[in-house]
């Protein structure tokens, strides 16, 4: 095993790589601008999971808000159908919250607002979510080590 030195994509801290040399890698300099630290890796793979399920689930109450029964037990049904997947939204929620305060070192902050801006607005998913952790991000305090003065 070799180990070389990277800065991680996301977070920009240093980290050493191990890598095997008889690997078929023909331009080592092309893959450490692509590599992440374990911490980052394990929020992107939580954060990608959880936005496809809150994506399956904004498109179940899409379909719903868009179907308008007439029998009494199509109404029921669907009534069911939009619950469950509001149910489930403020799940993935919380478990979204999670990761992310995780990752940003925040105590766990969930608002009941995420979920339901997602029931209510579920087209835009994609915005509400991005919102969301940027909201949080900004709750980070900043490290030391960004204000180091060069002298």
């Amino acid at each position: 095993m070799t180990s070389t030195a990277y800065t991680c994509k996301l977070c920009r801290r240093p980290g050493v790589a191990q890598y095997d040399e008889t690997a078929p890698i023909s331009d080592l300099s092309k893959w450490l601008p692509l590599l992440h630290c374990n911490h980052c890796a394990d929020w992107l793979e939580a954060k990608n999971r959880l936005t496809a399920k809150i994506a399956q689930l904004c498109r179940i109450i899409q379909v719903g808000q868009a179907w308008h029964p007439t029998k009494p037990e199509q109404v029921r049904e669907r009534t069911a159908k939009l619950t469950s997947a509001a149910d489930g939204l403020e799940v993935i929620t919380k478990a979204m919250a999670g990761a992310a305060c995780n990752y940003f070192k925040l105590t766990n902050v969930w608002e009941q607002d995420f979920a339901d801006l997602l029931a209510e607005n579920p087209a835009q998913h994609p915005r509400i979510i991005t919102d969301y952790l940027r909201r949080l991000s900004k709750m980070v305090k900043p490290r030391q080590d960004q204000f180091k003065e060069t002298l």
